[in-house]
């Protein structure tokens, strides 16, 4: 027996023997079903599916039976789709993260949830996972992180139950105090709950930091709890660090990820901008000293948010960045993949009005932060023609604003010499008292 899925992800077919044909299942999924492995006794396929007609739309862990085609839910959060745990084939475990990491046995017999649960009381707040193992688990390597912590590895022996640590994933952190990453939640202006994190740096003085909003890349991903090293770089420089799954976002259910289909530049930038105003509401960062900087489709909200609040922010950095929508549609190597076309339609619809109504290299006029554009100039994913757009804009209006870009890199400075230049520019760009362009 085989399972496969349709290029759309919506039809589910098996395959019995080398002389059969495929033939579609019935199924109770919408597109976007992931078939997961078969169990143990290859009596039932587990698949990663939200339900058709559901009310909110969320990814479930469901279980096929193989003998009276039936299906039923193993696994389900009310408000986030959980990750799978997978032995081989085997389902042990889900990951579910509306706030923080929080592990759920879905087989606490197995080997590996027995141990997990001696791991977690050892290592309290930090995520554990299990990277390999011997064939019954009499040791294992495992992987443990946290808000404060970049990866560390260890060692379980389990038959003499001992635990040691075999590295660091990056060692030439350890001298440094971390800042805890929280997780919040606000109501956006017309009352969607959105999630997010915020980092606050260690309290030296009695003024209040300034804050650096991050918005995530994608735009169909989301943030998570954990370490991150930009977050703690600007935390160790004094800034506080907000974060925001805005709609649009994966993980939250179909409704809220489809609900930022066609408001790349309206909705799902007021989602990051009323997070900032939910934390100035808090009193815990500095209004007059507000940044925006992000990656990817980040680059996108840096720009796009000053487009729409043109007071609110001191500067705005673009890094790997698109700013003219449509030319998502004739560079880059979306509009050359299969799927290009119809994700474009999809996430930005047809109406080539809205792309130049949404795109901030078409409003530079209403832009009064400083801006900060970073780009490799191979990039396939950003094509380097966004960079260059929104640098002629800024110009035709007579704007300055401050350029970084690196021949024979991509969507991203992997370079050590350049992601360190860029850290050091970036730095130095949000502690410059400029003024802001008019």
């Amino acid at each position: 027996m085989e399972i496969g899925i349709s290029d759309s992800q919506d039809t589910v077919f098996s395959y019995i023997n080398a002389k059969g044909d495929w033939q579609a299942l019935e199924t109770p999924f919408e597109n976007g079903v992931v078939p997961l492995g078969f169990s143990q006794d290859n009596e039932e396929v587990y698949f990663l599916g939200s339900e058709k007609g559901a009310e909110k739309r969320i990814a479930a862990i469901w279980e096929f039976s193989l003998k009276d085609g039936s299906y039923q839910v193993v696994y389900q959060h009310p408000r986030v789709a959980p990750s799978p745990v997978m032995d081989e084939d085997d389902l042990i475990g889900v990951w579910v993260e509306e706030y923080y990491p929080e592990y759920v046995d879905i087989n606490p017999q197995h080997p590996s949830s027995q141990l997990r649960s001696i791991l977690t009381n050892t290592f309290a707040g930090a995520r554990v996972e299990i990277t390999s193992h011997t064939e019954n688990y009499e040791e294992s390597v495992v992987a443990v992180t946290s808000d404060q912590k970049p990866v560390e590895y260890y060692i379980f022996d389990r038959k003499q139950k001992q635990l040691k640590k075999l590295l660091d994933s990056r060692p030439w952190l350890s001298d440094y105090a971390f800042q805890p990453t929280e997780a919040i939640e606000f109501l956006a202006r017309d009352n969607l709950k959105i999630t997010g994190y915020l980092t606050l740096p260690k309290k030296t003085t009695d003024q209040r930091p300034g804050l650096v909003v991050m918005p995530h890349g994608g735009p169909h991903a989301r943030d998570y709890w954990g370490f991150d090293h930009w977050v703690q770089l600007l935390s160790l420089h004094g800034y506080a660090v907000l974060k925001v799954n805005f709609r649009g976002s994966t993980g939250f259910g179909k409704n809220f990820e489809e609900a930022g289909w066609g408001e790349w530049g309206r909705k799902t930038q007021y989602d990051i901008i009323d997070g900032v105003q939910w934390v100035l509401g808090q009193g815990l960062v500095d209004p007059d000293n507000l940044h925006i900087f992000g990656a990817s489709f980040g680059g996108y909200s840096a720009l796009q948010s000053a487009v729409l609040e043109p007071d609110l922010f001191k500067t705005a950095t673009g890094y790997v960045g698109v700013y003219d929508l449509p030319l998502l549609f004739g560079k880059g190597d979306i509009p050359t993949a299969r799927w290009g076309g119809a994700y474009l339609n999809k996430t930005l619809g047809d109406d080539p009005s809205e792309w130049l109504k949404q795109s901030p290299a078409r409003q530079v006029n209403l832009i009064k932060a400083s801006v900060f554009i970073v780009h490799g100039e191979d990039d396939d994913r950003a094509h380097f023609d966004h960079a260059k757009a929104l640098a002629a804009s800024l110009e035709q209006q007579g704007l300055t604003y401050k350029w970084l870009t690196k021949d024979g890199e991509g969507h991203g400075f992997y370079k050590e010499e350049n992601r360190q230049e860029l850290w050091n520019e970036l730095l130095g760009f949000l502690t410059t008292q400029e003024p802001r362009i008019r």
